[in-house]
C-alpha cells in the first residue's frame, strides 16, 4: 500500500506539472497576439486621450476641469510620464478645496517618484496633514505612500537597514488601508492579500488575489496590480511554470491596460534569460525598454536597459557556444558521413549479390509452387477418384454376387433353357456402364464445378454444351472430361468410354474446329481448367 500511495503521488506531480505547462503554453502565445496588436491597442487608447483632451477645453470652472485634468492625469501617468507631469501642474492649479489640493499633492508625489525624486516626494508627503483628512483622502495619501516606498525599494543602492525601514511602513500603510470605510470588496482583498505576502501567508495570499481579481467590477488597476503579486507569490513558493505564466498574465494586462511603467514584461525576460530562452527574452525586453522609453519612466529604464545589455551578452554567448558545438557536430558528421559512405558502397555491392541470389531462389520457389499445386491437385483428383474407386468395386462385388444368385436360381428354377436367357439378356452391362457413368460425372464435376462454363467458354453459343436434365453429361463432354484427367488417346478414351475409336475422333475433330481458341489450342486449355492462376 504505501508504494501504492508513491506510485500515486508521482502520477497526479507529473500531471500537475503536464496541466502546469500547458496553461503556460497558452498564456505565452496569448501575450504573443497582445504584442501583435499592441500597435492597434496604442492608437486607439490615443484616440480616446485627445478625445479626453478636447472634452477638457470644452469645460468652464475650475472644478470642474479639475476633474478631467485628475482624469487625464491617471490615465498619463502608466502611460507617458511627460504628460502626466503636465496635468499634475494643472491639478495644483486648478485645486479648489482641500481634497483637491491633497489629491493634487499625491499626484505630484507619484509623478516625483517617477522621475526618481525621492527626497522631494518624501518631503511633500510629510508636509500633508493627515489629522483633517476623510477615508478617501485618507486613502489616496496611502496609496501614493506605499508608491514611494515601492519605488524607493526598487532601488538597488539602498542600504539594507533602509530597506528593512521601508518595508516595515509599506505593512503599516496597508494596515491603516485596511481601516479605510471606502475600500471596495476587491481593494480589501488586494490589501489584506499584501499583508498576508509580507507574512509569508503566499497561498493565502494568492486565493486572496485571484478572488480580488475575479470581482474588481470596473476597477482595472486591481487585476493589473494583484497578476503581479500573484506572479511573485509563485515564485516564493518555487512554482516557476506559474510564476512565467501569471508574469505573462500581468504584462498582457499592462498593456491592455495602457501601462508602460509595468514590471511585468521585464521580469518576464530576465525569467527566460535564467531560463537560457534567449529568443523570446530578447524580444520582450526590448518591448519593456521601448516603453519605458515611451513613457519616460526612470527607473525602468536604467533597469531595462541594464538588463537587456546582460540578455545580449548571454545571448552572444550561447551563440558562441552553440557554434562551437554546431562546428564539431559538423566534423562528427562528415567523419561519419565517410564512413557510412564505406559501408554503403560495400552494403550495396552484397546487396546487387543478394538480389541475383534471391531471385533466382525467387524463380525456383514459384517453379516449386507450380508443380506443388499440380501435385495437390493430381493428389486431389486420386484421392477423390480412389474413393469413387472402392465404392464402385465394392458395389460390383456385390452386383456380380446377386447376379450369379440369379443365374443359379434361373437355373433351377427353368433349367438349362432358362440360364440361357439370362445368360443373353444385355440389360446387367447397360446396368452397370449406367452407373460407371453416373459416378463418374459426378465426381468429376464435384473436382471442378465450373467445368462446363470453362469450356462453353471457348466455345460459340450455338456449340456449348447443357447438362442433362438428371445432371449428367453428355458423351461430347465426357470425351472432354477424360482429356482434363489427361488420358488423350483416341483409343483409351474410347474404351474408357465404351464406344468406338471413330465415335471419339469425330467428337475431338467438331469441338476442336468449332473453338474460339484456334483448334491446335483448344485442348490444351481444356487441361488448364481449373489449375490456379490459369485465366481460362
Amino acid at each position: 500500500m504505501p508504494f501504492k500511495r508513491g506510485y500515486a503521488l508521482i502520477f497526479l506531480l507529473l500531471l500537475m506539472a503536464s496541466c502546469s505547462n500547458g496553461e503556460k503554453k497558452r498564456a505565452f502565445a496569448e501575450l504573443d497576439d497582445i504584442l501583435a496588436r499592441k500597435t492597434l491597442i496604442e492608437s486607439e487608447f490615443d484616440a480616446r486621450l485627445d478625445s479626453m483632451r478636447l472634452s477638457l477645453q470644452g469645460m468652464s470652472g475650475n472644478s470642474q476641469r479639475w476633474e478631467g485634468a485628475y482624469s487625464l492625469f491617471e490615465a498619463y501617468l502608466p502611460y507617458s510620464l511627460d504628460s502626466a507631469v503636465i496635468y499634475a501642474e494643472m491639478l495644483e492649479r486648478l485645486a479648489s478645496n482641500s481634497s483637491q489640493q491633497v489629491a493634487s499633492k499625491c499626484a505630484k508625489v507619484k509623478v516625483l517618484c517617477a522621475q526618481r525624486q525621492y527626497a522631494e516626494a518624501e518631503s511633500l508627503l510629510n508636509g500633508i496633514d493627515t489629522v483633517s483628512l476623510d477615508d478617501r483622502e485618507l486613502y489616496n495619501y496611502y496609496d501614493a505612500y506605499q508608491q514611494f516606498c515601492a519605488s524607493i525599494l526598487n532601488e538597488h543602492s539602498l542600504s539594507d537597514e533602509r530597506r528593512e525601514g521601508y518595508s516595515n511602513m509599506r505593512r503599516t500603510l496597508f494596515e491603516r488601508t485596511l481601516g479605510l470605510s471606502c475600500l471596495s470588496e476587491a481593494q480589501t482583498l488586494y490589501t489584506k492579500a499584501r499583508l498576508m505576502a509580507l507574512d509569508n501567508r503566499t497561498s493565502e495570499a494568492i486565493e486572496s488575489l485571484k478572488k480580488a481579481c475575479e470581482i474588481c467590477g470596473d476597477d482595472v488597476d486591481i487585476p493589473i496590480h494583484s497578476l503581479y503579486a500573484i506572479a511573485n507569490a509563485y515564485n516564493a513558493l518555487g512554482d516557476r511554470d506559474r510564476y512565467e505564466t501569471y508574469l505573462a498574465r500581468s504584462a498582457m494586462a499592462d498593456i491592455s491596460g495602457h501601462h508602460k511603467q509595468y514590471r511585468s514584461l521585464y521580469d518576464l525576460a530576465i525569467a527566460l534569460w535564467e531560463d537560457k530562452e534567449f529568443g523570446n527574452a530578447e524580444r520582450y525586453i526590448q518591448v519593456a525598454l521601448s516603453d519605458a522609453i515611451a513613457c519616460n519612466y526612470g527607473t525602468r529604464i536604467v533597469n531595462t536597459s541594464e538588463s537587456q545589455h546582460i540578455i545580449n551578452s548571454g545571448r552572444n554567448a550561447a551563440e558562441r557556444q552553440r557554434f562551437a558545438l554546431m562546428l564539431t557536430l559538423i566534423m562528427l558528421a562528415l567523419a561519419t558521413t565517410f564512413i557510412v559512405l564505406y559501408f554503403l558502397i560495400k552494403g550495396e555491392r552484397q546487396k546487387t549479390r543478394l538480389r541475383l541470389l534471391s531471385e533466382q531462389l525467387q524463380e525456383s520457389n514459384e517453379e516449386l509452387n507450380v508443380q506443388n499445386e499440380e501435385i495437390r491437385e493430381q493428389g486431389i483428383i486420386r484421392e477423390q477418384y480412389l474413393f469413387r474407386y472402392m465404392t464402385l468395386s465394392a458395389g460390383f462385388v456385390d452386383n456380380v454376387d446377386n447376379y450369379r444368385h440369379d443365374l443359379m436360381q434361373a437355373l433351377k428354377d427353368g433349367g438349362q433353357a432358362a440360364l440361357t436367357r439370362k445368360l443373353r439378356n444385355p440389360g446387367y452391362s447397360y446396368m452397370q456402364y449406367d452407373s460407371f457413368y453416373q459416378l463418374f460425372d459426378e465426381v468429376f464435376l464435384g473436382i471442378f464445378p465450373d467445368f462446363v462454363d470453362k469450356v462453353n467458354e471457348l466455345l460459340p453459343p450455338e456449340s456449348r454444351f447443357e447438362l442433362r436434365r438428371d445432371g449428367s453429361m453428355p458423351t461430347e463432354l465426357r470425351v472432354l472430361a477424360v482429356i482434363r484427367l489427361g488420358m488423350d488417346k483416341s483409343g483409351r478414351i474410347a474404351s474408357f468410354l465404351n464406344c468406338s475409336v471413330h465415335t471419339v475422333y469425330a467428337y475431338r475433330t467438331k469441338m476442336r474446329y468449332a473453338s474460339l481458341c484456334g483448334a491446335d489450342n483448344f485442348e490444351n486449355e481444356v487441361k488448364n481448367i481449373g489449375i490456379t492462376g490459369n485465366p481460362a
